[in-house]
């Protein structure tokens, strides 16, 4: 039992006032941004823009006593009275939504693959991690989104500006929408090209990030520089500008020499577009000459 003098001493203690610097309670603070600022903690520092830290981690908190908060405000050369005994800073967060995360998955897939976003869908069944810092965020891909047509695991790294990030991982299905060229049977490579040998399909790609020929019109002028095999698609890596000449073809040589012009047939022994110097065999001579193509009949030697 405390004695009278120690009973009297203890009820003083408490009915006495706190100093004008102290305020006997902890404040729970949110910060709204990747930075401790001195003008988010307390009113009296809502002029200031200094920066004393950074932020917790989403989900975490750290606790500033009333001896670090003066220390805090001498060194910015503030107000260091009326302080708390403590602040409890937090950083504010938000939860990613399923709408969100499609969306930030559909633009990341139409950036890699090169296609509109509205051939784009993405179906999101889980979040993982969903929450996230409030305020301004950017989203990347955490690699490519290569599995479409079926559940898989992806991932999305978010960063802000103070530069911390983290991962937001999304089960999802993704579909990307197109158009390609089908053969119908097999096609030899050098096999030049024309729209019966193929049938336009539509529907769900099976890999975004293959350049499909999409359309009869880009078959023109164009020969296969590989083997097709039937019910394949055709991409466009597997497509060759048809040469104007073609290696065997007889083709008009003409000679100039001076004022003088000749004109004979010959043998291409290699092939060539406008433009190209090609081998020919003269079919009077049996002499060969190198000569520029000028279209897909004729060639040119100038001797002027």
């Amino acid at each position: 039992m405390l004695s009278v003098s120690k009973r009297a001493f203890f009820i003083l203690c408490l009915t006495m006032p706190l100093a004008a610097d102290e305020v006997d309670e902890v404040r729970r603070v949110d910060l709204p941004g990747p930075e401790v600022r001195a003008s988010d903690l307390l009113p009296q520092w809502s002029a200031s823009t200094a920066v004393f830290a950074k932020s917790p981690l989403p989900g975490a908190t750290r606790r500033v006593p009333r001896g670090e908060l003066a220390r805090w405000a001498r060194a910015a050369g503030l107000e260091a009275t009326s302080l708390p005994a403590a602040l409890l800073l937090r950083r504010r967060t938000r939860t990613v939504g399923e709408d969100e995360a499609g969306d930030r998955i559909a633009q990341a897939v139409a950036a890699q693959a090169s296609r509109p976003l509205e051939q784009i869908t993405v179906e999101v069944l889980s979040l993982g991690r969903p929450v996230v810092p409030d305020g301004e965020l950017s989203f990347k891909p955490g690699g490519p989104f290569r599995i479409l047509n079926r559940a898989a695991h992806f991932s999305l790294r978010w960063s802000e500006a103070g530069g911390r990030s983290g991962v937001l991982t999304v089960e999802a299905v993704i579909r990307v929408q197109g158009r390609w060229l089908q053969a119908r049977h097999d096609l030899r490579a050098g096999a030049t090209l024309d729209a019966g040998a193929f049938e336009l399909r539509e529907g769900d790609l099976d890999d975004a990030s293959r350049d499909y020929v999409e359309s009869f019109d880009e078959l023109v002028g164009r020969r296969l520089n590989r083997p097709v095999r039937a019910e394949t698609a055709l991409l466009r890596a597997a497509l060759a500008v048809k040469p104007d000449i073609e290696r065997g073809d007889i083709v008009d040589l003409r000679v100039r020499i001076g004022g003088v012009q000749l004109r004979t047939a010959a043998r291409a022994e290699s092939a060539g577009s406008r433009g190209d110097l090609i081998a020919l065999r003269n079919l009077e001579s049996g002499g060969r000459v190198l000569a520029r193509i000028v279209d897909s009949r004729t060639a040119e030697v100038d001797r002027r």
